[in-house]
């Protein structure tokens, strides 16, 4: 997803109606975030 969040976020915007789509990217994003976050603590 990244380097690409651009697009994604425009394909949602386009499909504002479509709740699972905008969901699941919003999930996603979640656990990258949440991977990202236990990565840094594990490494201090």
């Amino acid at each position: 997803m990244e380097g690409k969040a651009d697009q994604i976020w425009r394909v949602v915007r386009r499909n504002v109606a479509n709740d699972s789509l905008a969901t699941h990217v919003s999930e996603f994003r979640n656990l990258q975030v949440g991977f990202f976050r236990l990565k840094l603590k594990c490494n201090r």
